[in-house]
């Protein structure tokens, strides 16, 4: 456990998971995620600023709902609408989370390499090539 400062009300707390936010602020969000969920079921279509005026949640709150991947905006309508979630990579329009489908790809084949490809250095290069440095010295 670590002290830290909720960003949403400026306490301290200590902190047990990722949030940056204090057990009473997650709570209230969880409430506000339950809110926002339950409206989007019944009106899919609103825009941000409908689903913010009509539910009492801030903009914002619901962005970071957004970024996090656990609500979805069911179609991008407009301009405007259209630049509120936008890839952190490429810029590209997105429904949730951080990145669009083609650069989730990209990053995962950079973080996880194709196993089925040779290995330019086998494990044991540095091994080896102490070994032979070794030699050379005696």
């Amino acid at each position: 456990m670590t002290l830290a400062k909720c960003k949403r009300c400026g306490k301290l707390f200590n902190r047990v998971v990722d949030k940056d936010i204090c057990p009473s602020c997650m709570e209230k969000e969880e409430e506000e995620f339950q809110k926002v969920k339950d409206f989007l079921k019944r009106y899919p279509e609103k825009k941000l600023e409908e689903i913010s005026e009509e539910t009492g949640v801030d903009k914002k709150v619901i962005l970071d709902f957004l970024r996090e991947g656990r609500l979805q905006l069911s179609e991008i309508q407009g301009e405007k609408e259209a630049s509120l979630l936008t890839c952190e990579r490429c810029g590209k329009p997105i429904t949730t989370g951080r990145f669009c489908e083609d650069c989730k790809k990209k990053l995962a084949s950079i973080l996880s390499p194709d196993e089925t490809k040779p290995s330019s250095r086998s494990p044991n290069f540095y091994f080896n090539e102490a070994i032979e440095k070794k030699k050379e010295e005696d």
